[in-house]
């Protein structure tokens, strides 16, 4: 009962932001817990050795002065950046509104990496090809094709006539004549 009492007076004064309460309520803890369980020869420890101290993350490697002073360039240069109009290719709007929330903080990764597939890959690269018909099919012989153009020309006069003649007269057509000046020498001649 003595620790306990002792742990809560700890968390009282943490709350009052007394300061090196930590180191006091991290004993505490230790002999509560040396209670629970069988007594081991005690060795000096310094505080920051304790089972219950929070690990302070050692500096990233990656993390260094000079990323940080590179860090702080490249938000120069978008805050330089965001002060002129944003540009019409390339959805420039999205990029510009990208950038904005890359300044305030926001992790903006995933929305970049869709914005670079979206803008910049060609989808027709990474579709899958289609197969194509193991067999061409049958060529379709003339008295069928005429029915066919036939019925089309028929569905098209039932709904605009004007839209059916002029798809008649500016489609293309073959001459029966091969041979103009010969028609017209003949028609001449007689």
């Amino acid at each position: 009962m003595e620790h306990m009492s002792r742990i809560l007076r700890h968390t009282e004064a943490e709350k009052h932001g007394i300061q090196d309460v930590g180191n006091a309520f991290v004993q505490s803890l230790e002999e509560l817990l040396g209670i629970l369980r069988p007594r081991q020869p005690q060795r000096s420890r310094s505080p920051s050795e304790t089972p219950f101290r929070i690990l302070r993350r050692p500096p990233s490697p990656l993390r260094d002065p000079s990323q940080e002073s590179s860090e702080k360039r490249v938000r120069e240069e978008l805050r330089k950046l965001l002060t002129r109009a944003p540009p019409a290719v390339f959805q420039g709007l999205r990029l510009w509104d990208l950038a904005q929330r890359a300044l305030l903080g926001v992790n903006i990764f995933p929305s970049l990496n869709d914005y670079l597939r979206e803008v910049f890959v060609d989808p027709a690269a990474h579709q899958r090809r289609q197969r194509r018909p193991l067999r061409q099919p049958a060529r379709e012989s003339r008295r069928k094709r005429k029915k066919r153009e036939y019925a089309a020309t028929q569905e098209r006069f039932a709904r605009r006539q004007a839209d059916c003649a002029r798809a008649i007269l500016d489609s293309p057509c073959k001459s029966a004549i091969t041979d103009c000046r010969g028609l017209l020498l003949e028609w001449r001649s007689s």
